[in-house]
């Protein structure tokens, strides 16, 4: 977790070895059948010494010991910029070792290491931005005081994943392939970067989820889960089936009713042609699965190296009768903790409530992703979702993470990227390969909420010289020219489009005011940070200058308004304090929604922030009515499906068809935690003021923090609190409900 770690502990005669497979294999072939690599050793063991595995497979590994798995994670390693450093686990492999020979089997897959060369939005090849190589290993089997490192002596094989891609899927054979070829191990370079402990939660498996349908589909058949899920499927193949199952995925079926609609979850294109595969430049990246049986007998199968974003299945098999059973799905994410629970008498706060959590945690993938299509490390909409995860998850590890991941992408002359890991998207950027404004606001975003929330100065001081170096590269531009790199209050339902080209509202307002948000959020880091202190005379002279300069710019005396008046401005001004006056200012935001029958038209970073402006005004019931809104648009248009996540987009404010497993409309539930349920927990302190004067009947949940639980309950006459002893002292209580306290321990 730190830059100063030493790792003398592990890995002194390691070498990072491959399969010698064909070293200068081009991209043109990319898609053609290769069963991804094993290796293995035999090893003695004296049935006493204290035995542990370090390890690390890229771009995914599993490791077996005689055939039992070691761990529960799916695919590991930790994804990262792996020219900076490469997260490798340790294990403690005493429990499956016997007296005598035992024997390793370490399988790896392609993950983000090896991606395949498709082009992302129909553009970026990730291949040309990502440190890629060949699947690799390390490791470090330490016996007492002997070490078996990785090696060329090592044995290679071949798995029974002919293909495997992160975007696309897996091709699976039950047939061991050229069982007469001699494989060899070389030792290669392997990655730049220096091996660091994992120290995030692993992705793993978590609910089960059964179809809720199966049914005839033509000449195929269709499954539907009843819910969308990012997650991997498995089933069992009947023993007297012998061909090729196909598996299509897609997150909803065509508005005409039958055949699936797979626009939601194409993440771009192929990008070139293969013609034994039948793939075109212009072909269309659909998520799919096969498996070839051509052995009688049972098959199980499951997704190992892959996930998938899909409420419907297509399964074409070429035969009469399906061929499947006992078919399953699994959530597959990041193993972060659910810190809060929440429950009341609305069922829409409910389905919200469960909505919001799913897809949230549906892109988490040891980072945060914007949505299960694109599956990118957007900064911006972590951003506007870091007060939900502040507040419904365990998130200071991968705070910290994805902190490291964007500083190690950091461009040379110290502008922040689009996303972390970084693989191209620059849109409307400072510099090249630096991402728009209120994407680089991340950096400084969780340097401040680790340094405020979570206590951890001495982390946030090893990174000093970075965030220097940000700082540099935003004071470095002229106000003229800066002011124009963002996209403003990005996904607003009143955003238009032109060709390719998207425009939120008053766009060119909202993004000179987050170059402000940038530097003032710098200053409260300088009050903490030595290294900042330097910059705060400098930047207060530069805040006021940018202040006047855009009050000049977009202030109209007469009609009373920045820009065009629209909602995002008001909040953006507001967040700001470009304004005098605040309560004039945000009464004009109140007649802005109330103009438009309770609509809040905010993009991702205003949506969040009207959610904390409004109920700090003590507007809640604003916030509900737009929550529990029937009318188009609502969040009650991505309910109604039955999808259980949230969309991309508001319903009829779509410029482009966007994923409906996207988390960045998910703000809300940082409200439903802090001002429904009544419980605010910031800097140590927790305060309990529910919103009792919303129309509810009923409210209970609970606060899980590091030294205990606060659980509550409240109608509109009685709040019951429980809490554990040792947040007595931390607690305060506003409200005028009769109160009743226990204890929990």
């Amino acid at each position: 977790m730190t830059k100063k770690y030493n790792q003398k502990e592990h890995f002194l005669e390691a070498k990072w070895i491959t399969r010698k497979d064909n070293p200068i294999e081009k991209e043109f072939s990319f898609f053609q059948d290769k069963p991804n690599m094993t290796f293995s050793k035999n090893f003695i063991w004296d049935g006493e010494s204290k035995a542990s595995l370090a390890v690390c497979g890229l771009g995914y590994y599993t490791a077996y010991l005689n055939g039992q798995r070691l761990g529960d994670a799916f695919l590991n390693s930790d994804v990262t910029n792996y020219d900076k450093v490469v997260y490798y686990d340790t294990y403690d492999i005493s429990p499956y070792l016997k007296r005598g020979t035992n024997k390793i089997i370490i399988e790896l897959a392609n993950g983000w290491y090896n991606p395949a060369p498709v082009h992302i939005l129909g553009k970026y090849n990730i291949r040309k931005q990502l440190p890629i190589g060949k699947p690799c290993l390390i490791c470090d089997i330490q016996i007492g005081e002997r070490h078996i490192y990785s090696d060329s002596t090592w044995d290679s094989g071949f798995g029974h994943l002919l293909q495997n891609d992160i975007y696309i899927g897996e091709v699976f054979t039950d047939e061991n392939w050229n069982e007469d070829s001699n494989p060899q191990t070389v030792a290669v370079p392997g990655p730049a970067g220096q091996l660091v402990p994992s120290f995030i939660p692993k992705i793993k498996r978590h609910e089960t989820i059964r179809p809720v349908n199966i049914e005839r589909f033509g000449e195929n058949w269709l499954v539907d889960f009843g819910q969308i899920l990012s997650g991997q499927i498995a089933f069992e193949v009947k023993p007297d089936y012998i061909g090729t199952i196909l598996l299509q995925y897609a997150e909803e079926k065509s508005s005409s009713g039958g055949k699936l609609d797979f626009t939601s979850t194409i993440s771009g294109r192929y990008g070139l042609k293969d013609d034994n595969k039948n793939i075109e430049p212009d072909k269309p990246i659909i998520q799919e699965d096969q498996i070839i049986k051509t052995k009688t007998g049972v098959l199980h199968y499951s997704n190992q190296y892959t996930y998938h974003s899909f409420r419907y299945v297509v399964v074409k098999t070429g035969s009469d009768s399906f061929p499947l059973r006992e078919m399953i799905a699994y959530r597959v994410h990041t193993s972060v903790e659910n810190i809060s629970q929440f429950e009341c008498s609305s069922e829409v706060l409910n389905q919200l409530w469960i909505a919001g959590r799913n897809t949230r945690l549906h892109n988490i993938h040891s980072y945060f992703e914007d949505c299960s299509r694109e599956r990118l490390g957007y900064g911006g909409d972590i951003v506007a979702l870091l007060q939900t995860h502040l507040n419904t998850i365990d998130a200071e590890k991968i705070f910290k993470k994805v902190l490291i991941d964007f500083i190690n992408d950091q461009r040379l002359d110290g502008g922040i990227t689009q996303t972390a890991p970084y693989v191209g998207i620059m849109t409307n950027g400072t510099s090249n390969g630096s991402g728009a404004l209120g994407w680089q606001l991340v950096l400084p975003t969780l340097a401040l909420t680790i340094l405020e929330e979570h206590g951890d100065k001495d982390f946030i001081e090893q990174y000093q010289e970075a965030l220097k170096k940000h700082l540099n590269h935003l004071m470095s531009f002229d106000y003229d020219y800066v002011k124009m790199c963002c996209l403003g209050d990005w996904g607003s339902i009143d955003e238009t489009a032109s060709g390719f080209f998207i425009k939120s509202p008053d766009q060119e307002f909202c993004s000179a005011v987050m170059y402000l948000l940038n530097l003032q959020t710098y200053q409260k880091l300088s009050r903490y940070l030595s290294d900042l202190k330097p910059y705060q005379e400098e930047l207060g002279k530069v805040i006021e200058i940018v202040k006047h300069s855009i009050k000049n710019e977009f202030y109209d005396d007469v009609q009373q308004r920045f820009a065009s008046g629209s909602a995002s401005s008001i909040i953006f001004a507001l967040r700001t304090g470009l304004v005098d006056d605040e309560v004039i200012w945000y009464d004009k935001l109140v007649v802005a929604i109330r103009s438009r029958d309770g609509i809040f038209p905010f993009g991702i970073f205003g949506m969040s922030w009207a959610y904390e402006e409004f109920a700090k005004r003590g507007d809640n019931r604003l916030i509900f009515d737009w929550l529990t809104r029937q009318a188009t648009p609502s969040y009650m248009d991505m309910i109604r499906s039955g999808n259980q996540t949230l969309s991309e987009h508001f319903s009829g404010g779509e410029t482009f068809t966007g994923s409906k497993n996207h988390a960045m409309f998910s703000s809300y539930s940082s409200w439903l935690i802090r001002e429904v349920l009544g419980i605010k927990v910031s800097g140590g302190r927790i305060e309990i003021a529910p919103a009792s004067n919303l129309p509810l009947e009923w409210v209970k949940g609970s606060y899980q923090l590091p030294e205990g639980r606060v659980q509550l309950e409240w109608t509109h006459k009685d709040l019951s609190i429980y809490y554990s002893k040792a947040l007595k002292d931390r607690i305060s209580i506003e409200t005028d409900l009769n109160i009743i306290v226990n204890l929990l321990d």
